[in-house]
């Protein structure tokens, strides 16, 4: 109830953020050790109902802090839940800034974890109104490669990506750029894009700089990419 709360939810993070702070100076008492575990346990209970709320998520990310599931078991079922849900938080309003969360604070592998699940289904994530806030996060964070995976998968769809495509004769990266929000994700993939991909990006962008230059999105990525090349 109190993580739900808009003014109690603060009180409960600054405790978490504490305590941690306390543990990891080893003033591992046990009156600390205890309260932590129990704020712990009670997110995991609720993980999935908090996860999703507007004031609550922010809890969740400072009870995950460093998101290492050594801490303690609850931290760790805490975690299990989110990766058998991503996709239900990469598209929920609140639910995606956990996935961010990770991103920024998580181990190599579940960073990677979390960027494997966008690649996969970026087509789906880029036109979503909170999907595609996930998929530019994940190229302003990418390792060269793990940008290069997204970008591919945009320029030549496989597996999920594929089956996503409604019309298999549609041009998908001039619908990509003609949305109010999968044009922006097509300005970051070309932002983290180096080399022979990047060029070869803004040279797929111009071929359709006719169609584009009708609509106000594409007028909006014919003028990144023409700034950014010169």
């Amino acid at each position: 109830r109190c993580a739900k709360d808009p003014h109690a939810t603060h009180v409960m993070q600054k405790a978490v953020i504490l305590l941690q702070q306390e543990i990891r100076r080893n003033h591992k008492t046990k009156q600390n050790k205890e309260l932590l575990d129990t704020i712990e346990n009670s997110v995991q209970r609720e993980i999935l109902q908090l996860a999703v709320h507007p004031h609550a998520c922010r809890l969740v990310q400072r009870t995950l802090g460093d998101c290492n599931p050594k801490r303690s078991d609850a931290i760790k079922l805490i975690l299990d839940t989110v990766m058998s849900t991503y996709h239900t938080l990469s598209i929920d309003q609140h639910g995606n800034f956990i996935l961010q969360h990770i991103l920024d604070n998580g181990s190599l592998d579940q960073v990677a974890t979390v960027h494997n699940h966008v690649s996969s289904n970026v087509l789906e994530l880029a036109q979503h109104k909170f999907g595609s806030h996930l998929v530019e996060k994940c190229l302003q964070s990418a390792t060269p490669k793990q940008a290069e995976a997204v970008v591919l998968e945009l320029l030549e769809p496989k597996g999920r990506n594929a089956a996503y495509i409604k019309d298999g004769s549609e041009d998908v990266l001039l619908v990509l750029m003609k949305d109010p929000y999968a044009n922006f994700v097509v300005q970051r993939a070309f932002d983290a894009s180096s080399g022979e991909l990047r060029s070869r990006i803004a040279t797929e962008i111009r071929n359709r700089s006719e169609t584009l230059s009708r609509f106000t999105y594409g007028r909006h990525i014919l003028s990144h990419i023409n700034k950014s090349m010169h």
